[in-house]
């Protein structure tokens, strides 16, 4: 009996098929030290932005061209909301454009080299994380006000904004508003967005996140401010490992800093241990242990990063 799957065979047989070429090598892994260096040129050039902004103003007021004379109208001028923000706003954003620029340019999608999608965790997870965060803030805080009234220092030499805690209403919601969100997202963007997502690509996520929140820390030249902000640098870095987007850290960091300036206003109130002043930062960390459990707990149960913390 003939084989009916003969004339198959003969075809097949026939068919020569081109060779299967060998797999491309791999890409190599992207170089880490331009992002280093634009990061740590960032730190110095945003400071000189912020004080040459300052300096227009001087100038279009007459003022005379002495240091001591300049160093003692900026303090003043930068107590105003005006002022404030215009010190605040060209110094981020230089940190924005250190960030988006180089971003721009890299061969890699924008809105991945930044790590601008949302993620992993979900809004309603983002934003119990960024609640949470006010567990670590308010001990921070509270610690900080109390070390620097040991030093001899003013809530407003620590904050370097004479005269900014004293703002009331309008004003004080703008100042509020303004060191909150601006630099939420402007430092996220460079710290966690462009430079911990590089550093990911070539280092263990512990390295990666322990080497952000020095560079973060650093960033922040006031020695006092630095012991808060550490902290906060390593949890912001845990937050985009673990989730893979910048958002979720940027609430956090915006939650942060709001509550941060609550605290140095209500500092005094708090330490003497008066009753509504203590009552409401008790009642909030309360508030954000929960937030904080709930956010941790979606963090955790989040599928294993891509690069494993070792």
């Amino acid at each position: 009996m003939d084989d009916p799957f003969a004339p198959l065979d003969e075809f097949r047989a026939s068919v020569r098929l081109p060779p299967i070429p060998d797999p491309a090598p791999s890409a190599a892994p992207p170089r880490i030290w331009p992002a280093v260096v634009v990061t740590m040129l960032a730190i110095p050039l945003t400071a000189m932005a912020g004080v040459t902004a300052v300096l227009i103003p001087y100038g279009v007021s007459g003022g005379e061209l002495e240091i001591s004379a300049i160093l003692e109208w900026i303090p003043g001028f930068i107590s105003t909301p005006f002022g404030l923000a215009v010190l605040l706003v060209p110094s981020q954003l230089t940190f924005l454009l250190a960030a988006t620029v180089p971003a721009a340019l890299s061969t890699e999608r924008f809105r991945n080299r930044l790590r601008l999608p949302l993620g992993r965790i979900g809004l309603g997870g983002a934003l119990s994380v960024s609640l949470g965060t006010a567990t670590l803030t308010i001990p921070l805080a509270v610690g900080l006000a109390f070390l620097a009234r040991r030093m001899g220092l003013g809530e407003d030499e620590l904050l370097d904004f004479e005269g900014l805690l004293s703002l009331q209403g309008a004003d004080a919601l703008f100042v509020m508003l303004l060191l909150s969100l601006l630099p939420a997202v402007c430092e996220e963007l460079l710290f966690r967005g462009y430079l911990l997502g590089r550093l990911m690509r070539r280092w263990p996520a512990r390295n990666t996140i322990l080497f952000t929140a020095v560079v973060f820390s650093i960033a922040h030249l006031h020695p006092l401010q630095a012991v808060m902000v550490f902290p906060l640098g390593l949890w912001l870095g845990f937050i985009v490992w673990r989730t893979g987007s910048i958002w979720p850290a940027v609430g956090a960091h915006a939650v942060n800093n709001g509550v941060a300036l609550l605290i140095a206003r209500e500092s005094d109130a708090i330490l003497a241990a008066e009753p509504t002043a203590l009552g409401v930062a008790i009642g909030t960390l309360g508030i954000a242990l929960v937030a904080g459990m709930h956010g941790f707990g979606r963090l955790s149960s989040l599928p294993n990063p891509e690069h494993p913390i070792r």
